[in-house]
């Protein structure tokens, strides 16, 4: 036994409660640093294979507002996409970054690529953008070191700050002089060990690190992260080496500013759960007090404060070996971080599709409104579920959970992989903060003879036998040792692990599978943990590590020494008592062994996805099969089960859903291997079934039904339900659907975690309509169901009116002071000017600045694009596909996709349809319809014959090589008006948008701005060339898009260019109103005239035709219109990028102008 573990046991046993250890020394020290600190993860070879051809995944930027922003995101790779020792650039669509990248996991495939890694990098987001997409490519740039240790106290700078930390206090300085310190307030130290340093990431943008401080008393942690704009965030981490419970003592920072005063800081007291009113100018914020709801901020002197994350005399519970924390934020930009030390953490989020790459989570269909309210209530509450208070960050129950839970940690993966799925970073909070809070206050990290460091403390002490608490209703002590069977859900601690790169979330992981690999078993009493094979095949399925594959199958051929014949077991691995007993409560339930639901349950958690990957192991499959026939069978018709027997009296409802999850595996299973899972399906129908029907009644979670007997009185006079019942047959369950009790509200956490994912499940085999039939048991059940309460709908913010009121008098449609109004317009303020030369980037920023601001509010984006194909057709060359994607959050719309055959990937056109007045087809005017749409056929060949020479110009682009994609822009074809076609129709939509505070025009470029993001998401697609290309209004759309995104290497624009003034005199066709409004944007013109807009393209290769004879736009306008560009072009230096030309032709694309232009892509994007 180590000096460490001998001090432990040694402190462990003594009743009193301070302690100074004879035997400390440093190799004690080191023990305990060791234990705590980061240690590489296991990672086996071979067991993944690389994807051929894997891609990079797209980032959503989600910033706004001025001047650069650090995002800091954990990004999923599918095998082979980031190989190691490579690095990475951020194409942010307005320019490409350098990143740092920190590898967290490797896949176990044979060169070991990178799985997840933490990207962070600066950018500076568009003024007015939101939802920009970022690709990322490869560089040579080596990722950084993994964590490493160091002895000392630690020094180190970051963007021209200076970071301290030794054991007295942590300091940081600006411009090379001290600018301010900050002191823990803890108990004193019982030694002066020396302390270690762990450098967890160092780049050039995050600097992390961990100073530990060993003590036989109250050894400590400071971790310290900061990132290269002097934002600075601290965590005390304090352990209190102790074997009985106890309270916590003082605990906070001290913080002074060297010269300079502090503003007037208010005293606050944190109880309530306000936060912080911190006053304008002070360097100090306080990320995680209002959660904690303890302590307080206090001023001390003008240029020092004192904040106390708790005061001894609150007598916060701090169990033996407990953790207990305090954070601060420092220095520039403090209110910044969130209770999790991160900024703005979502920043930057991958696409579900590239978490379902490497979870195999799946992604969430966008359902009918029924299906996805439900879903709704389910996020929200999840997301709101941490606990406040002593106990913050514990999930114990939703919508809101009470002080005391199971707290079994083995739902939180679902947490994770909903929040993948959904793309809502709310529930990766929630699951974070339980993961924290599982590691202070509910793993052992103490030292026990029987071997109890790292397993899971049982979660109520007074359960477990231990009085000491019995009347504190205010915070949920835990046992001061390990339970095997609590021991489960450590897998959490990998996800965590892959979220943040926090080493407590690998060492928690460490030390959890180690317990779990020596003490939980399956033979010796408790055969639920067979639901542990899942935390031990998740983690072998991620890593490829062995031992852990071991681990799973080892506890399987444990419980397969308690199997019956039936292959079915009990609880305690006795036989199952045949024709037994009625039971209604767990302890005449030990008396006589059964098949119980709630328990055998755990067998369809891991195993069926172990007998996958071992179809000869004996009895498994087998096991996987009856389990599931067995749990389908006992399902109560309502849709839960009851409990303990599968004929008590009480039925659970609201935790029958994760007993439908595990169906679910199990059907997979059996679906695989060619069985009918239709019992299987019935039951997760029903399930489902009472979770939609259930909420659409009471606005809640339907809890369960009691049994008759108590809610009619029936018992009486002493009378318990065993003098009533003596078999289970004996009890005729249909009473309790008409006289049982029914309850409504929340659920543990189990009945909720899973919902999506059973969804999900559902809907891909059946119509989820068929749960809205609430069958004869259920229909009785909710007629006698609480009713919701009516709720207030708050009004859609996006609803606000315009205010602004045009002025009287009108003439040929203009205003009677057009005139003056063009002369006043002669100056565009932004419109290049050789000044601008020095700075072309800068001009072109403050110009699209300006252009994003001016079409108004955008759609937001899509958390993913979620591209389905729903049809293909070959056409020799290329095939072409009917598809639908999310093109933003709110919409999802079909699109015609060309693709070249043959190896890519290929170049790409984004086709851009034009105006025309002919709204009954937008897309089918650039890509012939596929050739079961007989009457789209005709309708776009009559007008391409008209327009475009005869020629589908999509498809003619597609035989020379290019993928080319087209999408209907809003009002036209398949987003066509459900009335039908109306041309008057046209002002409606321009004017209502303008209601909701946005632009036709900017929801058409916004929508072609998320098509190119999309587009070069494709595995087909080189992102590096795509480009746009339209005629009429679809020449408007290419030369916007071409300013608004450098994504779009090059844009070919024919027949719509012209100035203001030329397009504002009387009788032209932009003085019409009507179709004028999808080109429209409020107010731009002040700044920029039309060609202004264009030349923010610059200097990307651009194409400008025109024709002589198109009446639409007179030459002279179109002329001098060409004259602003080639001014652009010039001055940015690069004038032999910029084609303009005018032809002897209408307002055409013809044959010979498409061989042209075409010729001039091939020439940009072949090269």
């Amino acid at each position: 036994m180590s000096m460490l573990s001998r001090c432990a046991v040694a402190l462990l046993l003594l009743p009193a409660t301070s302690f100074s250890c004879a035997a400390w020394d440093d190799a004690a020290g080191r023990e305990w640093v060791e234990r705590f600190s980061w240690q590489p993860l296991p990672v086996g070879e071979g067991t993944v294979r690389t994807t051929k051809g894997a891609r990079l995944p797209a980032l959503r930027l989600t910033g706004t507002g001025d001047g650069p922003q650090q995002v800091r995101v954990s990004v999923p790779f599918a095998p082979g996409a980031l190989p190691a020792g490579k690095g990475l650039t951020v194409n942010t669509g307005m320019r490409t970054v350098p990143a740092d990248v920190r590898v967290l996991t490797v896949h176990p495939d044979t060169g070991h690529s990178v799985r997840r890694g933490l990207v962070t990098f600066v950018y500076e987001p568009v003024r007015g953008a939101s939802g920009e997409w970022a690709t990322l490519a490869l560089s040579d740039t080596p990722p950084l070191s993994g964590p490493s240790l160091e002895e000392g106290a630690f020094s180190g700078e970051l963007g021209g700050f200076l970071l301290e930390v030794d054991g007295e206090a942590v300091r940081l300085h600006r411009d090379g002089a001290l600018w301010m310190t900050l002191r823990p307030v803890a108990p004193k130290r019982a030694v002066d060990a020396p302390p270690v340093t762990e450098v967890v990431e160092s780049g050039a943008h995050f600097l992390w690190v961990r100073v530990f401080f060993p003590d036989p008393d109250w050894p400590r942690v400071i971790e310290a992260r900061m990132d290269s704009a002097g934002r600075l965030a601290l965590r005390l981490h304090v352990q209190r080496v102790a074997r009985k419970d106890g309270t916590a003592p003082d605990l906070g920072w001290a913080l002074a500013v060297e010269g300079e005063g502090l503003p007037e800081i208010p005293s606050h007291d944190f109880s309530t759960g306000a936060p912080f009113p911190a006053p304008d100018g002070l360097p100090a914020a306080f990320p995680d007090a209002h959660l904690l709801r303890r302590g307080r901020v206090e001023a001390k002197g003008g240029a020092a404060l004192r904040y106390l994350r708790c005061a001894a005399e609150e007598a916060v519970p701090m169990q033996g070996m407990a953790w207990r924390t305090a954070a601060i934020a420092a220095g520039n930009d403090p209110e910044s971080w969130n209770d999790l030390l991160e900024t703005a953490p979502g920043a930057a989020v991958a696409d579900p599709a590239a978490f379902d790459a490497i979870y195999h989570c799946g992604v969430s269909p966008v359902l009918d409104p029924p299906f996805e309210q439900v879903r709704r209530f389910h996020q929200e509450s999840l997301a709101n579920a941490s606990l406040p208070g002593d106990d913050f960050g514990n999930v114990t129950g939703v919508p809101a959970g009470g002080v005391f839970g199971m707290n079994r940690l083995n739902h939180c993966p679902a947490i994770f992989e909903d929040a993948y799925r959904s793309g809502d970073l709310r529930l990766r909070r929630t699951a974070l903060r339980w993961c924290a809070n599982f590691f202070d206050l509910s793993i052992w990290w103490g030292s026990l003879p029987q071997g109890h460091f790292g397993g899971t403390r049982y979660n109520n002490s007074v359960a477990n036998g231990d009085p000491t608490h019995a009347d504190d209703k205010t915070f949920m002590w835990r046992s001061n040792d390990a339970v095997h069977f609590c021991t489960k859900g450590y897998d959490s601690f990998f996800y965590a692990w892959e979220e943040t790169g926090d080493p407590r979330m690998a060492a928690a992981l460490r030390h959890q599978t180690a317990y779990a690999a020596e003490m939980v078993h399956t033979d010796r009493g408790e055969c639920r943990n067979i639901g542990d094979v899942l935390d031990f095949l998740r983690l072998h399925q991620f890593t490829g590590h062995a031992p852990w594959l071991d681990q799973a199958m080892r506890l399987f051929r444990e419980l397969r020494t308690k199997l019956g014949e039936d292959d079915l077991f009990s609880q305690g691995g006795q036989p199952i008592v045949a024709d037994g007993p009625f039971i209604d409560d767990d302890a005449h339930g030990y008396d006589a062994p059964f098949a119980k639901p709630y328990i055998i349950g755990y067998a369809l958690q891991g195993l069926p996805a172990l007998a996958a990957l071992a179809p000869d192991e004996p009895r498994l499959a087998g096991t996987v099969r009856a389990v599931a026939r067995f749990m389908a069978a006992s399902q109560d018709p309502v849709g839960g089960w009851r409990y303990p027997h599968p004929r008590s009296s009480r039925m659970l409802v609201d935790q029958a859903m994760e007993h439908a999850a595990q169906l679910a595996r199990a059907a997979t299973f059996l679906e695989a291997q060619g069985e009918d899972i239709t019992p299987l399906l019935d039951a997760v129908e029903r399930t489902l079934r009472a979770r939609v029907l259930g909420y659409e009644k009471t606005g809640a979670i339907l809890g369960g039904v009691n049994g008759w007997e108590v809610s009619t009185g029936a018992l009486t006079d002493g009378q318990t339900i065993y003098d009533l019942y003596q078999k289970p047959a004996d009890r005729d369950p249909a009473r309790d659907y008409t006289e049982g009790a029914v309850s409504a509200g929340g659920s543990s956490p189990d009945g909720a975690v899973y919902f999506s994912e059973v969804l999900d499940w559902y809907a891909a085999r059946r119509d989820p309509a068929r749960l809205l039939d609430a069958g004869q048991e259920l229909a009785r059940v909710l007629e006698r169901a609480p009713a919701a309460a009516d709720a207030a709908r708050p009004e859609d913010y996006r609803r606000r009116p315009d205010t602004g009121v045009r002025g009287h008098g009108m003439a040929e449609r203009l205003p009677a002071f057009w005139p003056e109004r063009l002369a006043a317009m002669a100056a565009f303020p932004l419109r290049m000017r050789p000044e601008d030369a020095a700075d072309v980037d800068g001009w072109r920023r403050r110009g699209r600045e300006k252009v994003f601001e001016c079409l108004g509010t955008p759609p937001p984006a899509p958390a993913s694009f979620a591209p389905v194909v729903v049809a293909e057709e070959d056409r020799g060359a290329y095939t072409a596909r009917r598809v639908v994607f999310n093109v933003s959050a709110w919409e999802r719309v079909p699109a015609l996709l060309l693709v070249p055959k043959g190896p890519g990937p290929f170049p790409a056109v984004l086709g851009l349809h034009d105006h025309g007045a002919h709204f009954s087809i937008g897309k089918e005017k650039v890509v012939r319809p596929l050739a079961d749409d007989r009457k789209t056929m005709k309708d776009a060949e009559e007008w391409v014959g008209k327009c475009y020479g005869g020629r589908f110009f999509g498809d003619a682009l597609a035989a020379r090589g290019h993928v080319v994609l087209a999408v209907d822009a809003l009002f036209w074809g398949e987003r066509g008006r459900a009335e039908g076609v109306s041309y008057e129709a046209q002002q409606e939509l321009g004017a209502n948008l303008l209601q909701l505070g946005m632009t036709w025009t900017g929801v058409v470029a916004w929508d072609d701005l998320r098509s190119v993001d999309f587009l070069a998401t494709l595995p087909e697609v080189d992102p590096a060339r795509i480009a746009a290309a339209g005629l009429s209004m679809g020449c408007h759309r290419t030369w916007m898009l071409c300013a608004l995104s450098d994504r779009v290497a090059a844009g070919a624009a024919i027949c719509w260019m012209g100035t203001t003034e030329a397009l504002s005199q009387p009788g032209n066709n932009q003085t019409r109103g009507q179709s004028a409004f999808s080109m429209l944007v409020p107010g731009l013109r002040n700044w920029l005239d039309y060609p202004d807009v264009a030349s923010l393209a610059c200097p990307k290769p651009m194409l400008f035709y025109n024709g002589d004879q198109d009446t639409l736009f007179p030459v002279k306008g179109v002329e001098d219109a060409w004259a602003v560009l080639q001014n652009a072009w010039s001055l940015a230096g690069a004038p032999e990028r910029l084609e303009t030309r005018m032809w002897s032709v209408p307002h055409e694309f013809n044959v010979e102008m498409q061989e042209a232009a075409f010729a001039w892509l091939d020439a940009q994007l072949k090269r």
